[in-house]
């Protein structure tokens, strides 16, 4: 069923049910409230007959609307007629009537108990009262009541609440048309969005709708996911083409190194220098596949945060580039408080260290010291790398960060490290960037302690 269709039905069909059901409910209910308000005065007409009915001089039994002094205009509108009243003698032969109607039986048997029967008869309410007179024989009083007011009312009742149905579901459908239909087409200018998504086809935001409700949130979160995929692929885009203009210098080293090596015979000191080039190349390509892998890794793998002491973990990256430095004349060292425990993923963030400590062994002189600091602070726990190289120039903050971008600083490396740095933040929740200084370059991970 179509979204709109659908809208229609619950938002017309349910609650017209609903309304109908109640109605009837409503309506049977004040039926009934009427037909026990008839009852009532009945009751009470016989309780006041049966009392005094043979209150007269030789307990001759009388009717009480006899004596009424608005007989004559009573019975001129036939009012009697819709409350008319006979006692029935012992035999069942009728003594007296307020005045003979068709409904009257002409015989009337006592009945055999004192409570009084009810029952409706041709549109009237009769009721029977055993009366036994002074001499205990038994009589029986007959009244009749009219049901036509009450039909009226509950004629009226349910006219106009039918009446009353229409105009609600003629309002309520033209009302729930135009919203249904207003809502569907929001919703399916979003789900068309959505598949031309699934398409490929990422150069479309999904419909305008900046309405503050619960489509509104559903299409502007549609369209960061459409905006994060669009930044996705075109980084994907950025990275292979990276990669393959990376790829194509190392292969196009060892083609000409290989093809120079075999046009004559070499010593064995060519051969091992000749080696030595393709080592290093290969050396090369490796790492930036290694590289490649990880930031794939970052990007898509599921993640497994463990407790973990960022203390240790720093001091370990530094174990691992301790003799990295002392060749290189360099001195590493840490501040850091006794201990900082963050929920993350040791093995990755433990990378991102490393990557910022090669990254500033590169570019730091000889005699020269690598500071590396650990803070923790408002619930965030940050580390430093800095060096005392020639720094970053201003503007490259962000494009440092760029895969693949080498022109900021020249170094060794496939251009990947700070784009995994940043990668591995991310994921984390937290982001990597430049920190401003006066002496070298300084670069910071930022990550939610929790």
């Amino acid at each position: 069923m179509r979204l709109d269709r659908r809208l229609l039905a619950y938002g017309v069909a349910l609650p017209l049910t609903l309304m109908a059901l109640a109605g009837v409910g409503v309506g049977l209910v004040f039926e009934r409230s009427l037909l026990s308000a008839v009852d009532q005065s009945l009751r009470a007409q016989a309780a006041a007959e049966s009392v005094s009915l043979f209150d007269r001089p030789g307990a001759f039994p009388h009717l009480h609307a006899d004596d009424s002094p608005v007989r004559e205009a009573l019975l001129s509108t036939g009012s009697l007629d819709a409350a008319a009243a006979a006692i029935y003698g012992p035999d069942g032969a009728r003594l007296l009537a307020t005045r003979v109607s068709p409904r009257m039986p002409e015989r009337l048997p006592p009945p055999a108990g004192d409570e009084p029967q009810l029952r409706t008869e041709q549109g009237a309410r009769v009721l029977v009262l055993r009366v036994p007179s002074p001499d205990g024989r038994p009589h029986a009083l007959w009244l009749s009541t009219s049901l036509e007011p009450t039909e009226r009312a509950i004629a009226t009742y349910w006219r106009s609440s039918g009446f009353g149905l229409l105009l609600v579901a003629l309002a309520l459908f033209v009302a729930q048309r135009r919203h249904a239909g207003w809502l569907a087409r929001r919703i399916e200018g979003i789900a068309q969005h959505v598949q031309a998504l699934g398409e490929g086809q990422l150069d479309q935001d999904p419909p305008g709708d900046d309405l503050p409700d619960v489509v509104g949130e559903l299409r502007a979160a549609v369209s960061r996911a459409t905006v994060r995929m669009r930044e996705d692929r075109a980084a994907r885009e950025r990275m292979l083409a990276g990669a393959a203009h990376e790829l194509r210098t190392p292969l196009a080293t060892l083609r000409a190194t290989v093809d120079v090596t075999l046009r004559r015979p070499r010593g064995d000191a060519e051969l091992r220098e000749a080696l030595e080039e393709v080592g290093a190349e290969v050396t090369r390509l490796e790492t930036m596949a290694q590289e490649l892998l990880g930031m794939g890794a970052a990007r898509a793998a599921p993640r497994a945060p463990l407790p973990t002491d960022l203390r240790e973990l720093v001091r370990d990256s530094i174990r691992r580039f301790t003799d990295v430095a002392t060749l290189a004349e360099v001195t590493l060292v840490l501040r850091a408080p006794d201990a900082v425990r963050a929920e993350v993923e040791p093995e990755m963030l433990g990378r991102a260290v490393d990557n910022l400590l090669r990254n500033a062994l590169q570019h730091t002189p000889r005699g020269t010291r690598v500071l590396v600091s650990l803070v923790a602070s408002e619930g965030r726990a940050s580390v430093r790398v800095q060096d005392q190289g020639r720094g970053i120039p201003a503007g490259a903050e962000e494009s440092v960060f760029v895969p693949f971008h080498r022109e900021a600083r020249a170094g060794e490396g496939a251009g990947l490290g700070l784009a995994l740095v940043r990668a591995i933040a991310e994921r984390h929740g937290g982001e990597a960037r430049v920190v401003p200084s006066d002496e070298g370059a300084c670069l910071e991970i930022v990550v939610p302690l929790a």
